[in-house]
């Protein structure tokens, strides 16, 4: 499936904002916006990814077209996600 990821947090790029009616300081601030009938669902994913922290994070130092101050960014974008993933006390969700 196609998608554009420059508004994305992970990549951060220097235009984007995010959309209108989110308030939210930037694009690398998380904000879930699901509806609560996939709650459970959510949660699920969060306790399962939080499993495959190295494994996704080990794709970044497989990416040779990435430069280092872009991998390392990315890496504490997707380290903070993986730590509150982890942590249940941290979900956004109820």
């Amino acid at each position: 499936m196609p998608y554009d990821f420059d508004y994305a947090g992970l990549v951060d790029a220097p235009y984007a904002v995010p959309p209108d009616g989110i308030h939210v300081a930037n694009v690398r601030v998380r904000r879930y916006r699901g509806f609560c009938a996939h709650n459970e669902k959510a949660k699920a994913f969060l306790a399962e990814v939080s499993t495959r922290r190295d494994s996704l994070l080990a794709i970044l130092n497989e990416t040779p077209q990435l430069e280092d101050r872009t991998r390392r960014k990315a890496a504490g974008y997707l380290g903070d996600f993986f730590e509150e993933a982890g942590s249940p006390s941290k979900w956004p969700i109820s």
